[in-house]
């Protein structure tokens, strides 16, 4: 779930609801409304811009490499001792 600042503006549709919208931006019903302040039962209109997370590929992932790491079998470790 994206932070307030994380957010772009989004056109409500016909046949959009705050579900369907969630589920495109990846996010919550609840995170909608308290982001852009809607109270429970309030409708949506056709038009109403809302603020959704921003999924504009912005975010990078980064994979870090493990170093190798050795391994010794037993037998190798019971000879050394």
């Amino acid at each position: 779930v994206a932070d307030a600042g994380e957010t772009q503006i989004y056109k409500v549709r016909s046949g959009d609801s705050l579900y369907t919208i969630a589920r495109k931006y990846r996010t919550t019903v609840a995170w909608l409304r308290d982001v852009n302040d809607l109270k429970k039962g309030r409708k949506l209109r056709i038009g109403q811009r809302l603020a959704v997370p921003d999924r504009g590929g912005s975010v990078k992932m980064v994979v870090a490499k493990a170093a190798p790491v050795k391994v010794e079998r037993k037998e190798d470790a019971e000879k050394a001792t």
